[in-house]
């Protein structure tokens, strides 16, 4: 029998994105069913098969089969229907042929529609950590009628730059392709804000503190911090910028007001500042030059990468984590500041005030005060960025969710945390995720953020939060079994599941069982450990001991579960990532159970307590083992893994002693393969 054949026919006048849409779905439909895709233009006799099945593409504007179609009332493409970025999929059967219309009124809706089509007909799963790709004998041309705009219109994506190593979870270390891969992710899942860059110091805009100030010398002291060349941090970050504008996807800055390098005041001694909590400083803004220096370092920052439609600003109004200055009892005659500043820059500039630093549990801050002030020293254009707050005050003090409104707002979560690669520790587990962004869905919020400090460190999370962006109503179990179908594929996806609700509940969260600086058991658990009296130690080690064997057994059933789907998973990586994971947690609650054991039998048995410590270390060396021969940890494939980045010398060859202040606070926080003889070290110390 002869094989079905199939064509694509776009605009003469495609755009890029729609022509990129085409590419992408002809790379893709040849894979999924190795049969070719041809590219036909809308200017084109198209073959007289019948057998044809023909794919239409495009805008009203740049394709005229989507223009007929729209004016014979097959589709609708208005603004009132599909906004700026919705599209329509839709099945038509006309002169015996199947057309499968992908059309959005605006050449980015249409191509949306082609990454829809292919996950959610075709089951391709685009992932942060990768793609997977089932194999088909035919592309879908069922009965396919979808018309979908997004819930949000920011649906946004924030990486941390300011972690060091190792190189697969840092993006300071990152090369071009390295970004340009969590971009391709970013459009494929319909994400279109790029947030940079958050709390680092500043040191990842390159060269603009130079350019800006050319009184401060390039030296060892003003280069000690910065991880590559900075005129080659500019470089790559123009490339970055660029790129994701290029592929439909807007640069919101993520400024900190008053925040300079730490250098900074050396070079201008003159006036005061307040130490900031990583590598930098802030100019206290009581002076009348903080507004004259932002100004210039603003300003200097936004002419070299650029302003594109969004003119989106996050900022941090003072004074990031750390007590306000005595000059300013709440944050918002600051903000004040900085909006006037940004609005001297660009004057369309779209400014949300983040409230990470409004009353955070440390800082005991009184957040009605912020609020109250907010609301009367700032324009009304001015919106919130509700930074993984969730704890909303009125100025009356009572609590409520959304209280923003009828302000513009938007909701941040963190996926992951300081020291929690899982499968150590998760900060926030899928259906709290879902939580959140459902409940900013139906309080008004414009946009939603999945901010990851451990860059591509939770896939599933990652995926979640790209999905509420348009589908925050659908239910969870929908949106999870998605996940778990494009990434193990429909015949696996019910155990696999079950396993990884398991995992799940194996997983530290909420609160953190053993602290997760390092792979097992933490500094700080003996810290905790000999701060209690004696007499509260038993109860203690028996209390934490129950905990760990609960969770213990879900990581057994979690990987019982995975391993018999081994048969139908022979050619997935995700799956082979997956029990890695579950070998990783296994052994490690398994030397964690050994070595309190080890503590439970210390006075009485202190053989059994010595087989019990050696069960622990032989756990340690299972987990070393799993990180052998797994280089994106090891600091010593550096420029193998970042290849044509110039990272600067002295950066490659003290990286594992340039002061850094989460370093300083947990120095075993981060899983790096040349600390393991370090760790072990640190277990071996704590033998009872």
């Amino acid at each position: 029998m002869e094989r079905r054949s199939y064509a694509l026919v776009i605009g003469c006048e495609a755009s890029p994105l729609e022509r990129l849409g085409a590419d992408e779905l002809k790379a893709y439909g040849e894979r999924i069913t190795d049969i070719p895709i041809r590219l036909v233009k809308d200017d084109e006799a198209i073959l007289n098969r019948k057998k044809d099945r023909i794919f239409v593409l495009g805008t009203a504007e740049s394709n005229r089969l989507i223009a007929e179609f729209e004016q014979k009332g097959v589709v609708d493409l208005s603004e009132s229907v599909l906004g700026e970025q919705g599209f329509r999929i839709k099945t038509i059967e006309e002169d015996g042929r199947k057309w499968l219309l992908l059309c959005g009124r605006k050449p980015i809706g249409a191509m949306y529609a082609v990454y829809h089509y292919l996950e959610t007909y075709c089951g391709v799963g685009f992932f942060v950590d990768g793609e997977r790709i089932p194999q088909q004998e035919a592309l879908p041309f069922g009965e396919i009628d979808d018309q979908v705009k997004p819930h949000f219109e920011h649906r946004g994506y924030l990486v941390h730059p300011n972690w060091t190593r190792p190189y697969v979870h840092c993006c300071r270390l990152w090369s071009f392709a390295d970004w340009k891969r969590l971009i391709d992710w970013m459009r494929r899942k319909r994400l279109n804000r790029l947030m940079c860059f958050h709390d680092e110091g500043t040191y990842m805009w390159g060269d603009a503190i130079f350019r800006a100030f050319p009184e401060i010398p390039k030296n060892s002291e003003t280069l000690e911090k910065f991880v590559v060349d900075p005129e080659y941090r500019t470089e790559l970050n123009q490339r970055i910028f660029q790129y994701a504008r290029e592929n439909g996807i807007s640069v919101v800055y993520n400024f900190i007001y008053s925040e300079l390098p730490d250098f900074f005041q050396r070079v201008h001694p003159e006036w005061t500042y307040h130490q900031l909590q990583m590598e930098d400083v802030g100019i206290c803004a009581s002076q009348p030059e903080c507004k004259k220096v932002m100004r210039r370092f603003w300003g200097k920052i936004i002419e070299t990468y650029g302003v594109d439609d969004s003119h989106l600003y996050v900022v941090c109004a003072y004074q990031h984590e750390v007590e306000r200055c005595p000059h300013f009892p709440t944050s918002a005659p600051v903000a004040r500041q900085a909006y006037e500043v940004l609005k001297e820059i660009d004057p369309k500039a779209q400014m949300f005030v983040e409230t990470w630093c409004w009353g955070r549990y440390w800082l005991e801050r009184d957040t009605s005060g912020e609020w109250r002030d907010f609301q009367a020293l700032m324009p009304e254009d001015v919106g919130v960025l509700d930074w993984d707050s969730e704890f909303s005050a009125t100025p009356d003090g009572e609590k409520e969710f959304g209280w923003y409104r009828p302000r513009p707002w938007m909701q941040l979560k963190h996926l992951s945390m300081e020291t929690s690669y899982p499968p150590l520790y998760s900060h926030i587990k899928p259906q709290d995720l879902y939580r959140s962004f459902r409940q900013a869905a139906d309080h008004g919020a414009r946009g939603i953020w999945a901010f990851d400090i451990v860059a591509r460190s939770h896939p599933m999370l990652s995926d979640l939060s790209a999905e509420m962006g348009w589908h925050p109503h659908q239910s969870f179990e929908t949106l999870y079994r998605g996940y778990v179908r494009r990434r193990y594929g429909t015949i696996s996806a019910d155990r696999m599941e079950q396993s990884i609700e398991m995992y799940i509940q194996a997983v530290d969260s909420g609160i953190r069982l053993v602290a997760a600086e390092t792979c097992f058991p933490a500094e700080s658990e003996l810290f905790e450990k000999v701060h209690r009296s004696e007499e509260h130690l038993k109860d203690w080690i028996e209390k934490r001991l129950q905990d760990f064997q609960s969770k213990y057994k879900c990581a057994l059933r979690a990987q019982e579960l995975a391993l018999q789907e081994a048969a139908n998973q022979r050619n997935n990586p995700f799956y082979g990532l997956y029990l890695w994971e579950l070998n990783y947690l296994v052994a490690r609650w398994e030397g964690c159970i050994a070595f309190y054991r080890a503590y439970r039998y210390a006075q009485a048995d202190h053989e059994q307590a010595k087989t019990y410590f050696q069960e622990a270390v032989e756990q340690f060396y299972r987990i070393k083992d799993l990180f052998r021969d797994r280089p994106e940890y090891s600091m010593a494939k550096l420029e193998e893994l970042g290849q044509g980045v110039k990272y600067l010398p002295h950066f490659v060859k003290n990286w594992d002693t340039i002061r850094r202040r989460w370093v300083d606070i947990r120095p075993y926080y981060d899983v790096v393969w040349e600390h393991f003889d370090r760790y072990e070290a640190l277990l071996r110390r704590m033998a009872p």
